[in-house]
């Protein structure tokens, strides 16, 4: 039994790293049937289906640290959020979407502010406090000039990071300048719509291989542009903006959403200790998030009925509790349960 690390997903094949050898594995039956995740970053054990092709079968993933559900990866130390200052142009919101997703998945957040060539140095720097002021790690770069890349280096080097952000913003061309021979392909931001075009198409990880490192890993992922917060409810919210933890405590109401209430500690720190453009996304968040709650409220249960008709028969029918798996099945089950113990 080998051990590797998924690299890139593609149809139904997973590319395998063991030891600097690429095998092109299929998943086991038995992991199809449980419906069980394979993710870009996971650890796997596999065997080798040939000795003269790399080929093989994984037949169990090991235990992950951590996981993200968009981009789907996981065992990640960092997730490296690419900003463009310039082409296209910068956005607040987007900005704070990405950052609250991984306060929400708590996946420690680096903000690559790029393509600094394009701005004054006063711009530059009115943008980068508004995060580094709250505590989040930046840095500035420039694929141009070559500004903040020897920082860069040493903010990778022996992590696994991820990068996130929209389309165009210069994600692969990062990976080229910290790595030359991997060329990945690039396009410009189109002057029409001030809007990148997609790059790349798949999620795929990259050993940048920098000097006496060999577990520096980058997975490149496609630009995607919105990510809506139909999976947390509204009196969480708050939580996820970092700088709002330190005056909520204040507020009169325990439940207190920060919208119109009186004394609200939020609210009267908005414009000196709190962001204007925070404290807006926050706003805009919560009202998806009230629309989530609302159709998780209005949506309903579905009960179950107790006979089901056909041609207008009636035949009763067992409760979902009550079934039992058949004895075959039973079998098998413990039978794939065997043969993957005896093949670990």
């Amino acid at each position: 039994m080998e051990k590797g690390k998924v690299f890139k997903i593609h149809s139904d094949f997973y590319y395998i790293d063991s030891n600097a050898n690429i095998f092109e594995c299929k998943l086991k039956e038995v992991i199809k049937k449980q419906k069980q995740n394979v993710l870009v970053g996971d650890n796997v054990f596999f065997k080798k289906i040939s000795q003269t092709n790399n080929q093989g079968i994984i037949y169990k993933v090991a235990d992950r640290i951590n996981e993200l559900t968009r981009p789907k990866v996981s065992n990640i130390n960092q997730a490296m959020l690419v900003i463009a200052l310039k082409e296209p142009n910068l956005s607040h919101i987007q900005i704070n979407r990405f950052l609250c997703f991984f306060e929400y998945s708590k996946i420690k957040p680096l903000i690559c502010f790029n393509k600094s060539d394009l701005c004054e140095e006063n711009e530059i720097e009115k943008n980068v406090n508004i995060y580094k002021n709250i505590g989040y790690e930046t840095i500035i770069t420039s694929i141009k000039t070559g500004e903040g890349f020897c920082e860069l280096k040493n903010k990778l080097i022996n992590k696994t990071t991820v990068l996130s952000g929209v389309s165009g913003v210069g994600k692969s061309s990062i990976i080229n300048k910290l790595n030359s021979q991997l060329m990945l392909k690039t396009n410009k931001v189109s002057k029409k719509n001030d809007k990148g075009t997609h790059t790349t198409r798949h999620l795929q990880m990259y050993n940048l291989n920098f000097e006496n490192s060999n577990e520096t890993f980058i997975i490149d992922t496609p630009g995607f542009s919105y990510l809506s917060f139909d999976f947390i409810l509204p009196n969480e919210l708050d939580s996820l903006f970092i700088e709002f933890n330190q005056y909520k405590k204040m507020c009169k109401y325990n439940n207190c959403t920060h919208t119109n209430e009186q004394y609200c500690n939020i609210i009267n720190n908005v414009g000196c200790n709190i962001e204007v453009s925070r404290y807006e996304s926050y706003l805009s968040f919560l009202n998806e998030a009230k629309k989530y709650k609302d159709k998780l409220t209005y949506s309903g249960n579905k009960v179950e009925l107790n006979y089901k008709t056909n041609q207008q028969k009636t035949y009763v029918k067992i409760s979902e509790k009550k079934r039992i798996d058949s004895r075959r099945l039973q079998k098998q089950k413990i039978k794939n349960k065997i043969e993957e113990e005896n093949e670990i």
